[in-house]
């Protein structure tokens, strides 16, 4: 209903449990906040046997004037595991020239223990694939409260390609101060962030 009303180009099929949306199918506006849209995207929603519900998307030269995306992501919500797991692998082309890059993940997003209403642990892989080399992203173990500024545990790690690497990690020191390390291959850099989010040195 808010695709039809905001979107009246967008031709909609609802087809048992899949949503298919083409923009630019029907006459009408096909612009949303400054933006042309065009190309189509399709959600499937389904239930396993052991009460997963499980969400595909998939989009196919979906674009917003600037950019445009076609690949597929598949997205498992567990009730009894508290989790949500992500796997993607998408292309995304800048219109005003043609490059592309190639972006791929797997990410399982966790219930605290103290729960979900608290915050989330965050572990996984991301990478990037485009002109200037591929990139990777690990995520391990990292910890967000929704009331803290930046995570509390865990670590972010970007390797570049060309062998270089930077770390982010952060550890809890009390109730109102998380310590954040940055470390590349020659220095290291530590300070305090407050729960207001207020940055001290470390030392």
């Amino acid at each position: 209903t808010f695709i039809e009303t905001q979107l009246p180009c967008a031709d909609i099929q609802l087809e048992e449990s899949t949503l298919t949306v083409v923009y630019g199918a029907r006459p009408g506006n096909c612009l949303y906040r400054g933006h042309k849209f065009s190309g189509e995207h399709q959600i499937t929603v389904a239930k396993d046997d052991d009460g997963d519900v499980q969400v595909d998307h998939k989009w196919t030269e979906l674009s917003n004037g600037v950019v445009k995306v076609t690949g597929t992501a598949h997205v498992t919500w567990s009730l009894a595991n508290q989790s949500r797991h992500a796997t993607h692998e998408l292309t995304w082309t800048r219109i005003a020239d043609g490059r592309t890059g190639v972006g791929t993940g797997d990410i399982t997003q966790k219930a605290l223990p103290e729960g979900v209403l608290t915050g989330i642990q965050i572990d996984g892989s991301r990478a990037w694939t485009g002109k200037a080399g591929k990139w990777n992203l690990a995520v391990q173990g990292v910890q967000v409260r929704w009331q803290d500024p930046v995570p509390q545990a865990g670590s972010y790690r970007l390797a570049s390609p060309k062998g270089r690497s930077l770390e982010v990690s952060f550890s809890r020191v009390d109730e109102d101060t998380i310590a954040v390390t940055l470390k590349n291959d020659t220095k290291t850099f530590s300070f305090n962030v407050n729960s207001i989010g207020a940055v001290t040195d470390k030392s």
